[in-house]
């Protein structure tokens, strides 16, 4: 008797739909996109496909981001399924090689990738068992009951010498990418599909300072009565100054003013500058607390031996 073994390897984007009557029919399921996107991840992201007998029983799925660094990457893994009958801690470690062999062969040597999920919590000891790190938590926030609320924060004090905030657009994007690489760490850098995204779909307001962009925020209204503060950044340079008071103020109050009942955001949990400014305009907790798990794979120099 021929015992049928386990396959992964690269879907093609002719089985989309294979790939979607797995995730509409699987058991354990994490999906971090939009049913639209799932074409241009078969095309240019890594979708890993599991399947037993010609049979697929499992899929995961990374992103590419190119966050500005030549000798680094990073990819967020958007997506992992598993069918009826299978195991999270058996099956997700099995996908986690695959996914670091596929990543190794798609890499140059002396380059690393970082990949990131921001996780439930059915999947964190999986992906623990599968060589993740656990290297931050987000932590959301919501500010409600905005139609009775002042854009003013306790003990505000003067505003930021010399800032002044105007709309932004497509033209200062680049700008605004250097700006948020050197505000933020790299894993919460954003890409640039991301920042043009808040920019052709959110509410970009720009700190300027000297002719130069010293702060930015990213307000969508996406529907509904609630706002999301997508993003604020401060330059190193000027944090403490006051410039994210400013922005945070002027995003509160244009949410007001479209009528919206609650502004959320998320920031993470060890970042304490932000935690501090965002309480003292009132936002409270939800309860809500998503882990950050990181892999690092990286492909190495090997000295050729004759």
């Amino acid at each position: 008797m021929v015992r049928t073994m386990d396959a992964i390897y690269q879907a093609k984007p002719s089985q989309l739909h294979q790939v979607q009557r797995l995730l509409h029919r699987a058991r354990h399921r994490f999906i971090n996109f939009g049913d639209e996107d799932l074409a241009s991840l078969l095309k240019d992201g890594v979708v890993l496909l599991a399947e037993r007998g010609g049979e697929p029983w499992g899929v995961i799925i990374l992103q590419w981001e190119e966050v500005g660094t030549t000798m680094s990457r990073r990819a967020h893994l958007r997506c992992i399924a598993l069918a009826s009958g299978r195991s999270p801690s058996l099956d997700i470690p099995a996908m986690g090689a695959a996914m670091e062999k596929r990543i190794r062969d798609q890499i140059r040597q002396g380059t690393a990738v970082q990949v990131v999920i921001y996780s439930e919590k059915w999947l964190v000891q999986p992906l623990l068992q599968a060589g993740f790190e656990i290297v931050d938590r987000i932590q959301y926030l919501a500010l409600d009951r905005l139609q009775r609320r002042s854009t003013q924060a306790p003990d505000a004090g003067l505003p930021p010498p010399a800032v002044t905030l105007r709309a932004g657009g497509l033209a200062e994007l680049d700008a605004v990418a250097e700006l948020d690489a050197r505000a933020f760490a790299p894993i919460w850098c954003l890409d640039q599909q991301t920042l043009m995204t808040l920019f052709l779909v959110g509410r970009v307001r720009l700190a300027e300072q000297d002719n130069r962009i010293v702060g930015y925020a990213a307000l969508s209204i996406p529907g509904g009565r609630d706002a999301q503060l997508a993003r604020l950044a401060v330059h190193p340079g000027v944090q403490g100054m006051g410039v994210g008071r400013l922005l945070l103020a002027d995003a509160i109050d244009y949410a007001r003013r479209s009528r919206s009942d609650t502004l959320l955001l998320n920031t993470q949990a060890g970042n304490s500058r932000s935690l501090a400014l965002y309480r003292a305009f009132g936002f409270r907790p939800t309860g809500r607390v998503t882990p950050v798990l990181v892999r690092t794979i990286t492909h190495a120099f090997r000295d050729d031996v004759d």
